[in-house]
């Protein structure tokens, strides 16, 4: 089953961005049939550290989060070659960061096939800090789910909306507990 994660930042200076992205493009993790599976949009593989950093420095905002980062993963059964999955996460970054400098790799060092995607925290077309909300990241989910869905893949089931149940307040809780509770006297009545 394909799921879509947003991966907390431990600390954010400035030092973060260049470690995460050296993490995520580990040549032992990204590297199959002699092919490295990383890709940058609206931006080079090779050189992103620097042109997320300029992007940064051209609209003045190098302090504060300095990257999004998110987890594309797969299931065993799903039957994808690493450069299918690689392909999928690639067009999620299209759909979904259209105005942002993202990075791209694909691990295959695990079970299961995953994408980490490093997204630059700002705009490189407007300077616009990216903003991320819990409403956002379902509407991430969502458009992964219709790409995967489009491939053919199994995707987790909407979660089950919760009933918000009624809870009894601490002095009714107290009054029941002493057997002076009129609520309760009135349900045993009734039973």
């Amino acid at each position: 089953m394909a799921t879509f994660t947003a991966i907390k930042n431990r600390g954010g200076g400035r030092g973060a961005l260049g470690g995460v992205l050296r993490y995520v493009q580990q040549e032992e993790k990204t590297t199959w049939e002699d092919r490295r599976l990383v890709s940058g949009w609206n931006c080079t593989a090779q050189s992103v550290l620097s042109e997320m950093q300029l992007t940064k420095e051209r609209f003045h905002k190098t302090d504060g989060r300095q990257y999004y980062r998110f987890v594309q993963s797969f299931a065993e059964t799903d039957d994808l070659t690493p450069q299918e999955a690689h392909a999928i996460a690639l067009e999620l970054v299209q759909r979904e960061f259209p105005n942002f400098e993202v990075l791209v790799a694909t691990h295959i060092d695990t079970d299961h096939l995953h994408s980490h995607l490093v997204v630059n925290s700002v705009s490189f077309q407007d300077g616009r800090k990216l903003h991320q909300s819990a409403s956002d990241l379902q509407a991430h989910r969502m458009s992964n789910d219709e790409i995967c869905t489009a491939h053919g893949l199994e995707i987790l089931p909407p979660p089950q909306k919760q009933v918000k149940q009624k809870r009894m307040s601490t002095r009714e809780y107290r009054s029941a507990a002493k057997g002076e509770s009129w609520k309760f006297r009135l349900m045993n009545t009734i039973d």
